[in-house]
């Protein structure tokens, strides 16, 4: 029952091609009419089991797919991508996240001052409002010591979710803006529950002078704690090309 123009729009940058389809509103099924115009609102309202369902399934993409391309923009030399990363983690309620990732957690993984560094025996419900408040401070703190020119970073992130969250409370009412900050919630966390992961009982080695050594030279280890300085055992993790265009290259030689 659809149709198809008889035009199309060549994007050659891109190296797409878009044609124009329709279907006649009469020749939509039943069934999935009742479920456009319940998801559109002008059908009947959804079940409650739907709602969860429509509740879990949208955090789970803002928690896994909108913070996987934030992280990514915010690693971008492009100053526009670079701030789209931030809007990105500003939309979650965690726009703080942007300073603290790079400015902290880059330079003291797998030490103490990296708040989203998860402790060995430190459960995921300890760890994570541990990280989210830690992460604040840590974050601001670096953005004070760095050199300002323009708007404070920080005053963007609060000023963003202030923002975010009148529109929900102004589009949705109240019922609405908790929405907003359950979903939120539950994104973030997933952000840190791959931060617990990830990173769970990670301790870098110390140099002579109390510095951490870099985190490739000690890829990973769990961490104690001691009253005293005491040399540690430590496993050494050689990263190297293994596999390449179907070609084993366990067995061949280093050079």
């Amino acid at each position: 029952g659809g149709w198809v123009s008889d035009h199309a729009v060549m994007d050659r940058q891109l190296g797409t091609m878009h044609v124009f389809t329709g279907v006649e509103i009469k020749a939509i099924p039943p069934a999935r009419a009742r479920a456009l115009r319940a998801l559109a609102g002008a059908g009947p309202p959804l079940s409650g089991a739907a709602h969860a369902a429509l509740f879990l399934g949208t955090g789970m993409f803002m928690g896994q797919v909108s913070n996987a391309n934030a992280h990514e923009l915010i690693h971008r030399g492009n100053s526009r991508l670079n701030r789209l990363g931030v809007l990105l983690y500003v939309t979650l309620l965690f726009g703080h996240h942007a300073s603290a990732h790079r400015h902290v957690h880059h330079l003291h993984v797998g030490t103490a001052h990296d708040p989203n560094s998860a402790r060995r025996g430190q459960s995921f419900y300890a760890f994570a409002p541990r990280a989210w408040i830690g992460s604040f401070r840590a974050g601001l703190t670096a953005e004070n010591a760095r050199p300002r020119h323009g708007i404070h970073p920080y005053a963007i992130y609060l000023g963003g979710a202030a923002i975010c969250c009148l529109l929900a409370l102004l589009v949705a009412g109240w019922p609405g803006l908790f929405a907003y900050l359950g979903l939120a919630l539950y994104a973030t966390n997933l952000l840190l529950l791959s931060d617990y992961v990830q990173h769970y009982g990670l301790t870098r080695a110390l140099r002579p002078d109390g510095r951490p050594h870099r985190f490739q030279v000690t890829a990973s280890r769990f961490g104690t704690r001691s009253g005293a300085p005491r040399e540690e055992p430590l496993s050494v993790f050689f990263f190297d090309l293994l596999h390449r265009d179907g070609i084993d290259l366990l067995d061949l030689p280093l050079t």
